[in-house]
């Protein structure tokens, strides 16, 4: 029969276990729901038919800048210019020069879609700020990499760390607990190696959270950029960084 000691341990890999998988997967689910967009993009209806393509991220940034038309203009022709994102955020396995599209729907807004980078296509809307000579500026990226992240670890989740917190433990209380060789008896912590199975989940979808960041980062960058040259006509340095980990850039 199983000790007071054993059968607790039994339970806690069950019942965390089952808990921590169900727990990567409805974080996975909240991402994939309502991406990382602020509640003032979300109820902006110029912003939910790009939402509703996929896993975006989105934000709003004040600028100062002299206009808000010369700062989308020139926005326009960087994102056109592959040098100020290469080796950024956006850029995708391989080396591969990307290439962005982008449409002028009117003075204060832009919208463009992008091959071979990170990311498929982006709004950005522009309006008069608080305060005399700034501007606000609203955005929004599809980054459709980051919902395949978090589509692998849902399935690690639901498909390897439920099953196994619930089936190891039941075959260690059938079958091993109930043996009279001692050292057969003693097997019964090897159930504890389930919670190697427990902690990818939260890697895949910490590493689709950290995508959509970085891709924001990029887009952040590059208005901000784009308003100093307008205010200055002085170019910047619009790429963003590389992120410190490339292993999830890969497919677009």
């Amino acid at each position: 029969m199983a000790t007071g000691v054993e059968e607790f341990i039994l339970y806690l890999v069950f019942a965390a276990g089952t808990a921590v998988s169900l727990f990567a997967f409805l974080w996975g689910r909240r991402l994939k729901l309502s991406g990382r967009i602020p509640g003032v993009i979300r109820d902006d209806p110029a912003f939910q038919e790009i939402a509703a393509n996929g896993l975006v991220v989105a934000g709003e940034t004040e600028v100062e800048a002299p206009t808000p038309q010369a700062v989308m203009d020139v926005l326009a022709l960087n994102l056109q210019n592959p040098l100020n994102y290469a080796n950024s955020a956006w850029s995708s396995a391989g080396g591969r020069v990307g290439q962005i599209h982008v449409e002028r729907p009117g003075a204060l807004e832009l919208s463009f879609t992008a091959e071979g980078l990170g990311i498929s296509e982006g709004l950005v809307r522009a309006q008069g700020g608080a305060v005399a000579g700034t501007m606000r500026v609203r955005w929004a990226l599809h980054v459709p990499g980051a919902g395949r992240l978090i589509t692998v670890g849902q399935a690690w989740a639901l498909l390897l760390g439920v099953p196994a917190s619930i089936i190891v433990p039941a075959v260690i209380f059938l079958y091993v607990l109930p043996a009279r060789n001692p050292a057969v008896r003693g097997q019964f912590l090897q159930v504890l190696q389930v919670c190697q199975l427990l902690w990818e989940p939260f890697m895949f979808v910490g590493m689709s959270s950290r995508r959509l960041a970085w891709a924001g980062n990029c887009l952040e960058l590059l208005i901000a950029a784009a308003a100093f040259e307008a205010r200055t006509g002085r170019p910047a340095v619009a790429a963003a960084p590389a992120p410190p980990s490339q292993g999830w850039r890969g497919a677009t």
